[in-house]
């Protein structure tokens, strides 16, 4: 908690994508806690969408990597 505002979780999640990106992953999928709505805010801020509407779980999908 004493962290929360630093942009803490913003720069992991971007890491993370990047990461995956890097790898030629096609989507990256995360789960929070059902009562965490923080974590579920800074998803889908981040472009995130909520695929199971009986969990917290998102996906993002990645660019198509560049042919050529």
């Amino acid at each position: 908690p004493d962290a929360r505002g630093w942009g803490l979780g913003r720069r992991l999640i971007d890491a993370c994508l990047a990461l995956a990106d890097s790898l030629g992953c096609g989507y990256v999928t995360v789960d929070a806690a059902l009562d965490n709505r923080a974590a579920q805010a800074v998803y889908a801020a981040c472009g995130f969408e909520r695929i199971d509407p009986e969990a917290a779980r998102f996906r993002r999908r990645l660019p198509a990597p560049a042919l050529g």
